[in-house]
């Protein structure tokens, strides 16, 4: 399947805004890549009122999600996948966090590499178009919501 490549314009007032984090799990690279390319890693346990949908039964390339509830809408497509070591996530336009006029993902990116025998370290980026003075709040979110996924990821590969 050839690349997916979503077009991802700017709105008027907004700018770039990155987030990155790593942590590590004690497990080999491929058990930390085959959990975090399960369906159910993502659709289980979801708050009431939020929910995370795939069109389709696996993750690969060109396969639909979003992820939803109020205050926000991450509609996108998986795109490159390298297995065991990257996975992207491109967001639509139009997706959002708390309101379309404040805050639009447009990537989500997964590099895992084994550091050492049974250590992975996960590195992910999220990359959104936000209101300049919403950049410090979102930044905020972003340290807030990652270390959940990584103690669920330790949690969940701890049990085997």
């Amino acid at each position: 399947m050839s690349q997916v490549v979503v077009y991802h314009p700017a709105p008027e007032h907004f700018c770039p805004h990155a987030f990155e984090t790593t942590f590590e799990v004690s497990v080999p690279q491929e058990h930390a890549w085959a959990w975090l390319n399960r369906i159910d890693t993502f659709t289980r346990g979801q708050p009431p009122g939020y929910r995370v949908e795939f069109v389709g039964d696996r993750f690969e390339p060109g396969v639909c999600t979003v992820h939803h509830g109020p205050f926000l809408n991450f509609a996108g497509v998986i795109g490159e996948m390298d297995a065991p070591q990257y996975r992207d996530l491109q967001y639509f336009y139009g997706s959002y966090a708390i309101g379309l006029r404040l805050i639009r993902p447009t990537r989500l990116q997964f590099w895992l590499r084994e550091t050492a025998p049974g250590i992975t370290e996960v590195r992910l980026r999220v990359d959104s178009h936000v209101r300049s003075w919403m950049a410090g709040a979102w930044s905020l979110a972003q340290r807030l919501f990652w270390p959940g996924l990584a103690w669920q990821m330790r949690k969940e590969l701890a049990r085997g």
